[in-house]
């Protein structure tokens, strides 16, 4: 399956979980690691233990849900400041209720990675895959000696788009980067390399995983919402008539048999 029949494959989406889309196995990774890049197959399987896996799917979940229940709350955006205190209050909620949940790991990742990349764009490629967005210059990038936590991850958000130096860059599908007022994150993104034995999947840029999150602006966030909820809804509608046809096919051929 090529990059774009994989990404129309996923465009299904748990809208209270995220898009995790097998990478292609050779394609490139922009992390600068120097250590271990993995660049093809047999180099990864030559450091399989060594592979992190995935661990921030409830970090992120988490983020999304509070946004979704905050948004509909918020101060409008001609109040900047009350709209900053807001979303920060959110957000400082959200780190310490994430850190008490001991259902949520710890670190974003097992083993724990010491770096950890975000990106923010306005929008998803048309693929539905972030490989098709162009190679730009992280928007967060995330540094803990002991490990990135999920707090890291909550705050770092948090100062990057609620912070006191005004509004955060963020790219659009061109990769240009332009001040966006009011942001919220609406979507998230990012890309696997295989799973584990117990099904676990592996971060994809081994050393210094990459997500992708999508904002927009405050106004538009129940229309963006909606929107992806459509597309969930035509994508299990989809599904379902598949599983019904390839189900229909496998009770034709065991009568047939008979």
């Amino acid at each position: 399956m090529d990059t774009l029949e994989m990404a129309a494959e996923t465009a299904s989406m748990e809208l209270n979980g995220h898009v995790d889309n097998d990478a292609v196995a050779d394609q490139s990774s922009s992390d600068t690691e120097s250590e271990i890049e993995w660049s093809d197959d047999d180099e990864w399987d030559a450091y399989k233990d060594e592979r992190p896996l995935e661990k921030w799917r409830p970090t992120i979940s988490a983020i999304m849900d509070a946004t979704r229940n905050a948004a509909a709350s918020s101060p409008g955006v001609e109040q900047i400041d009350g709209f900053r205190e807001y979303w920060r209050g959110v957000f400082t909620r959200l780190a310490d209720e994430v850190d008490a949940d001991s259902e949520i790991p710890r670190f974003l990742t097992e083993w724990p990675v010491k770096k950890f990349t975000v990106f923010l764009f306005e929008e998803q490629h048309p693929g539905m895959c972030p490989c098709c967005l162009p190679y730009v210059d992280e928007s967060i990038l995330l540094e803990n000696p002991e490990g990135v936590t999920k707090r890291d991850l909550v705050t770092g958000l948090m100062e990057y788009l609620y912070g006191e130096t005004g509004p955060p860059m963020v790219y659009d599908r061109a990769g240009d980067a332009t001040e966006m007022v009011g942001p919220v994150v609406y979507n998230r993104d990012w890309m696997t390399k295989g799973k584990s034995e117990n099904g676990e999947p592996y971060a994809y840029s081994g050393r210094n995983p990459k997500i992708w999150l999508y904002c927009c602006p405050l106004r538009e966030f129940a229309e963006r919402r909606e929107a992806l909820q459509k597309r969930e809804d035509e994508a299990a509608e989809r599904r379902r008539k598949k599983e019904e046809v390839g189900s229909s096919a496998e009770k034709g051929g065991e009568g047939e048999g008979v």
